[in-house]
Formats: C-alpha cells, sequence, structure tokens
C-alpha cells in the first residue's frame, strides 16, 4: 500500500511537471532563441566610415531629432505629409533638448549624403522577438554605410520587464561615434 502511495505521488509530481514545461515552452525556447541573437547578431556592422558634417535624410521629425543628435552630422532633412521640406540642426545647448534644435523650411530635398531607416521585425520560431535593424544608407547609390541590430522581448511577469541586448537605446547613441570617419 505504501509502495503505491509513493508512485501515485511520484507519478502526479512527474505529471506536473511535464505540464509545466509544456505550458511554459515557448517562453524558455524564446529565451534562448533571443540569447542566440543577441550573442551572434546584435550590435554595429561598419562597412565603410561616413564622412562627418554631412547632411542626413530622415523619415519624420522625430527621427531627424535623432539624427541630428549624432555629433557628425550638420543637418537632418524630413518630408512633412503636407510635402513641406524641413531641415532640422543644432543650435547650442543639451543635445538631448528638442529646445536645442531649430526646425526651419527648406526648398530642397536633394543634398543629403546619408539616410537612417529602421525596420522592425518579429523573428523566432514564435514571432515574439522583436527584431530592430537601423541602417544607413549613402543616398546617392543605396548603398548599405552600417547598421545596427538589437532585439527584445518580454515574458509574462507583474511588470511586463522587457528584455532588450542592449537594454535600451543608450547603447546606440554611445557606440554611434564607431561610424564616422573622423570627429571634430
Amino acid at each position: 500500500m505504501a509502495i503505491r502511495k509513493k508512485s501515485i505521488g511520484i507519478f502526479l509530481g512527474l505529471i506536473v511537471f511535464l505540464c509545466s514545461g509544456f505550458i511554459f515552452k515557448n517562453h524558455i525556447i524564446t529565451y534562448y532563441e533571443f540569447n542566440h541573437y543577441c550573442n551572434n547578431e546584435s550590435g554595429f556592422s561598419i562597412y565603410e566610415k561616413i564622412k562627418v558634417n554631412k547632411v542626413w535624410r530622415s523619415s519624420d521629425y522625430f527621427n531627424a531629432l535623432v539624427v541630428a543628435r549624432f555629433n557628425g552630422v550638420k543637418s537632418v532633412k524630413y518630408t512633412k505629409p503636407n510635402n513641406e521640406i524641413h531641415e532640422v540642426y543644432y543650435t547650442d545647448g543639451d543635445r538631448n533638448s528638442r529646445s536645442s534644435y531649430a526646425d526651419v523650411i527648406t526648398k530642397k530635398l536633394d543634398d543629403e549624403e546619408y539616410e537612417l531607416t529602421s525596420d522592425p521585425l518579429l523573428v523566432g520560431m514564435f514571432k515574439k522577438i522583436k527584431k530592430i535593424r537601423f541602417k544607413i544608407t549613402r543616398v546617392s547609390d543605396g548603398y548599405l554605410m552600417s547598421e545596427f541590430f538589437d532585439y527584445s522581448f518580454s515574458l509574462p511577469s507583474p511588470d511586463f520587464e522587457i528584455n532588450s541586448c542592449h537594454s535600451e537605446t543608450g547603447s546606440f547613441f554611445r557606440n554611434i561615434n564607431k561610424i564616422f570617419a573622423s570627429i571634430k
């Protein structure tokens, strides 16, 4: 009788263990896929250094502000939905403050050297890992000058913590000077 109770206890424990593994397998697999991506694919790849003090292109005002923060950028142009062409450039003060940048209307959109774009994509077996690819291309010929990959995902938890390879966009900004030929 004691052996039978012990066997039932072991059997039930095994069932609970297997069910737990089955319930959380997606999260476990996603976690290991995420680590693989972070260790093998994240970070900067530089194919050709970028000239400093050139005009860049961006998709909108927010991204123009992001690019204008780079020390090696002269200004950034973007087109508003009403087809007005604007140029954003650093004036003075704190580079992290919007008030340190001018946003003026300009007439032409043909003197940009480089463009920063980003492509978000869901990857992994269960498509729960967000892959963000920032690419910097030369406008004249579309040549890919540099790219930066980051990955993130969140596990179900009370605070919905988001895991990221580079913890925040700060890593991108701390390392951005690597892409420039020289910073003066």
